[in-house]
Formats: C-alpha cells, sequence, structure tokens
C-alpha cells in the first residue's frame, strides 16, 4: 500500500497476501507454509473472538508470536459485525474496542482494516479513516491500482471452488481495470427497485474493446449482464430486477490483448 499509493513502481505480479479472523489454522498450518517460503502476509484479528478464547481461534500469545516473526496484523473488527445497517456508533464502538484490545496485548495500533463479511459502507469508509487506518479491504474481487478508493480495496478471496491452482493462477495474471466516477459511490443500497451502476473507463486504457461485466446470482454463479455505452468511455449497468436483501457482486474484464484481464470488483449490499 505504501508503494502503491506513494507513486513507487512495483514489480510486475505483485501480490499481497492476507488471511482474515485469526483462526487457528492460520497459526498450524498457513503460517509454517508461508513462513519456510519466505513470503510475508497480514493477519486481520476478530478481536472478540480472541478474547471468548474459543477452540477454532488463534490465542494472543500466538499472534505476538506472529508479530515477532513479521508478520502484520491488521484489525477486522471486534464483534465481525454485519456492518451494513448499522448506525454509526455502533460501527464506531466497535471497531474502537478492537483497536484497543489490539494496543493492549500487542502494545501497536493496527493501520489496515479488513472490512467483517466485505460490508463495505461510506458512513463504516468514514469511521475507519477517522481511526487513523492507512488502508481498508473488502472481499470483492479486482487488482489494486491507484484510482481505486484506497479504504475500499478489492482482495481475490483464494478458497472454494477458486482455491484451485488454475484459479489462483489466472487471478495473479490480472491487471487493475482503472475506472472514474462510479456510481452509486456507496455500496450500501436502500433504494427500491432495481439498481442502475455507472462507471467511466479511465482514458489511459484508451479504445475499449470487449468490456464484459458480470452479477453474482443466489446460486453464487456469475451472470453476465451487458453494458449500455452512454458515451467517452461511460457506460451503465442496468438491471431489470432488485436483487435480494443482503451482499451481492459485480465484476468486469477487458482482456488485454494476451492472456491477462483487467479486473475490477464491487461488493455492494441491498438493504431491502
Amino acid at each position: 500500500m505504501a508503494a502503491l499509493f506513494g507513486g513507487t513502481a512495483l514489480p510486475n505480479r505483485s501480490v499481497a497476501i492476507s488471511i482474515d479472523d485469526a483462526y487457528r489454522s492460520a497459526y498450524e498450518v498457513a503460517w509454517p507454509r508461508l513462513k519456510k517460503a519466505g513470503l510475508p502476509f497480514t493477519l486481520f484479528v476478530s478481536t472478540d473472538s480472541i478474547d471468548d478464547g474459543g477452540p477454532g481461534f488463534m490465542t494472543w500469545d500466538q499472534i505476538r508470536e506472529l508479530k515477532a516473526a513479521g508478520v502484520a496484523i491488521g484489525a477486522h473488527g471486534a464483534a465481525h459485525l454485519h456492518m451494513a445497517g448499522q448506525s454509526p456508533d455502533e460501527i464506531y464502538a466497535d471497531i474502537a474496542h478492537s483497536i484497543r484490545r489490539i494496543e493492549e496485548e500487542l502494545g501497536e495500533r493496527p493501520i489496515l482494516f479488513s472490512y467483517p463479511h466485505g460490508e463495505m459502507t461510506l458512513a463504516a469508509r468514514d469511521i475507519v479513516i477517522s481511526n487513523g487506518f492507512t488502508a481498508a479491504f473488502g472481499q470483492h474481487s479486482g487488482t489494486v491500482n491507484t484510482l481505486l478508493d484506497r479504504f475500499m480495496l478489492p482482495r481475490f478471496s483464494i478458497n472454494g471452488k477458486y482455491g484451485i491452482k488454475s484459479e489462483f493462477a489466472k487471478r495473479i495474471d490480472t491487471l487493475g481495470l482503472p475506472l472514474r466516477d462510479v456510481t452509486p459511490a456507496d455500496p450500501y443500497l436502500v433504494q427500491d427497485g432495481p439498481p442502475t451502476i455507472a462507471f467511466t473507463v479511465d482514458e489511459s486504457l484508451g479504445r475499449v474493446r470487449k468490456l464484459h461485466c458480470f452479477h453474482s446470482s443466489p446460486n453464487e454463479d456469475f451472470v453476465e449482464i451487458s453494458p449500455f455505452t452512454l458515451g467517452e468511455g461511460r457506460y451503465e449497468l442496468r438491471f431489470e430486477q432488485a436483487f435480494p436483501p443482503g451482499p451481492w457482486r459485480v465484476n468486469c474484464t477487458i482482456p488485454t490483448g494476451g492472456k491477462r484481464y483487467r479486473w475490477w470488483g464491487m461488493q455492494y449490499y441491498s438493504a431491502r
């Protein structure tokens, strides 16, 4: 994050690895393998789960051991709160409590934040900023680029059917799809009826060819939706039906002409 948003060039196919929740398997399975390979990573900790001492979670002593070995520790809230629909006071109290517990146990204030369940809202974003974080991440697919809001950054989930080697390699191969003026700006949608999503493809890409967009469906498969061209690189996704309450996602890709793709994604949340 420091290099990307500080204007420092990064090597091709640079990857940042992060693990959410601080499950015990991160300590017993992931860490030994990543340590042996010399791969750094960030662990995002939900503090209530650690404080409660659940058998499936790490202990503070284990987290301290990882931190001493160079693992970055980020905040993931206290109660793994569904932030979409929560009041600003509830969100602030949860994040503030998680920061306090990490400071008490590790002696250091976290600077990176991961939204529980990937649920981002502008209200939650503002609270994350007010607590001094330098970047925050959702759980929507996409490649980080400098036009993105650094407090609503994407991450590819490498699990389930997306955890196999071929899918992992495909995601490492992606490039950022730089979009401007994405509307609505707030991924928490409260309006009735079908949503409309609009965006402008940055002029740095030149002529836009083979833009494809997809949205998630109730069975978690992705369905293609044709973008409407509004002119001068601006496009609109018009949905015929409202999404049921809860999270859903949109991905858009453009091929580079080789075997690589530029990729943008966002997780939205319908309130009703």
